[in-house]
């Protein structure tokens, strides 16, 4: 699908593809105008000093379908292409000269002193400003200290953190490439190679800086054991980091070394020739790395899965990996060679849409499942609130209902007790004996009334 977009994006016309080759074989637009204006030049005067013109149109110019027409148009850019890459390696052995002079017609007064100056301002400019975020970054880390959670991770702390630490790494790139600039423009002496160089070395840099701290870094995180999202032990994280390193830094040098030279001026067959030789070297370097990181691409894509149960699908996906990212490594190659080969555009965006998509798919990825599992978070906060709610009311009126029941118990006792002591109290009255001598008339009151109480 990424080869088929990119050769739609950047797909000539068929007309103008055969417009642009006729052009180069039978020569400028401008050309074949004024043959045609002078042919009807000469057929006017032949007809008014009334000569009979009969004008037979060649066979070529009959409509040819548009199959026969794309059919002519491909294998005239082959031919072409075939033709350029010839001449561009026959004049190979010229590249050296070809580069001095370029460098001679760069410099202002003959000596290559002016590239040691811009050198020397570019990494002057980038420790300026790397310096400058170390004393502005140690306030950003301690604002931001508070995000790093070591225990009870869950998905979103994780990816949130990552994506705050690639975000610091990004702003400190961004304060190194301004700073740079600003150097630059101080020291500027007007010379436009110079300012060309230092911005080569600049960008090439910070785009090194972003893929290797930014996007790798976070990635594979072999610093933060805890904090990795891929299925790699602590050892393999930090092997695969350190050899994409590598990759990064050669394929960054040498794309660096290819705008720089194409900045200077240099002719484009020599152009072209080392930007096919350049890409060659780094899609060589990662396949280099796809093949002996075959088991690691293969664990990460597979994953852990749920309870160690891994669908067939990631299974498929995972075995499929390593050839289908080295088909594609090759055919993104052969591609672009031929694009550069006939100086149409699109050359590079074919081999750099694979990191393109993996850092586009995978900060979407990380910033919709930052968002879904808050939000779910959320949810199940509130739901558990509600239980926790429920639960307690649950209690309380359990409570109440003992404490109502027990109450109830406790009356119906104590109205038993009063019952019972009432009898006692008759039964007493009753069954105590009087003696037959005493006068009921000379008992006093108050001891009456607390009798029959």
């Amino acid at each position: 699908m990424l080869i088929v977009t990119a050769l739609l994006l950047f797909e000539v016309e068929p007309g103008q593809a055969q417009t642009s080759l006729l052009q180069s074989v039978t020569g400028e637009p401008s050309e074949q105008k004024n043959e045609a204006e002078a042919l009807n030049t000469l057929i006017e005067d032949a007809q008014a000093q009334g000569s009979t013109v009969i004008v037979i149109a060649p066979p070529s110019a009959s409509p040819a379908p548009d199959d026969a027409v794309k059919m002519a148009v491909n294998s005239e850019m082959l031919l072409m292409a075939r033709t350029n890459v010839r001449r561009m390696l026959i004049g190979a052995d010229d590249f050296r000269a070809k580069l001095i002079d370029a460098l001679e017609r760069a410099s202002p007064d003959g000596t290559p002193w002016w590239l040691a100056w811009a050198v020397g301002t570019a990494v002057f400019g980038m420790i300026l400003g790397i310096a400058i975020y170390e004393l502005v970054g140690r306030w950003i880390r301690d604002q931001f200290a508070g995000y790093y959670k070591a225990e009870n991770l869950t998905r979103a702390d994780k990816l949130t953190y990552l994506m705050l630490r690639g975000s610091l790494i990004l702003a400190s790139t961004a304060i190194m490439f301004t700073v740079t600039i600003m150097v630059a423009v101080v020291l500027d002496y007007e010379h436009e190679p110079s300012r060309m160089t230092i911005f080569t070395i600049v960008a090439t840099y910070a785009c090194y800086r972003i893929l290797r701290y930014v996007i790798m870094l976070n990635f594979f995180a072999p610093d933060l054991p805890k904090h990795r999202m891929i299925s790699l032990d602590d050892k393999r994280a930090r092997k695969l980091y350190n050899d994409w390193i590598y990759v990064l830094l050669a394929s960054s040098y040498i794309l660096g070394v290819i705008a720089w030279v194409r900045g200077l001026g240099i002719d484009n067959d020599s152009y072209r020739l080392l930007s096919i030789g350049g890409l060659g070297v780094a899609c060589l370097l990662m396949a280099a790395l796809t093949v002996f990181h075959r088991k690691d691409t293969f664990d990460i894509v597979r994953g852990t899965g749920s309870d160690g149960v891994v669908s067939p699908w990631r299974n498929f996906a995972a075995r499929a990996t390593t050839p289908l990212l080295l088909l594609y490594i090759f055919v993104s190659w052969v591609v672009s060679s031929f694009r550069l080969s006939l100086g149409l555009p699109g050359g590079y965006i074919i081999i750099m849409a694979p990191i393109i998509v993996f850092i586009g798919g995978a900060l979407a990825y990380a910033v919709a499942i930052v968002i879904l599992d808050r939000i779910y978070e959320r949810r199940a906060k509130n739901y558990r609130h509600m239980q926790i709610i429920k639960l307690r009311r649950a209690r309380a009126e359990a409570r109440r209902r003992e404490v109502a029941e027990r109450i109830a118990a406790e009356a119906e006792v104590d109205e038993e007790a009063m019952v019972g002591e009432g009898e006692e109290m008759i039964v007493h009255h009753v069954e105590s004996p009087v003696e037959e001598d005493t006068d009921l008339d000379d008992v006093d009151a108050p001891a009456r009334r607390q009798v029959w109480c």
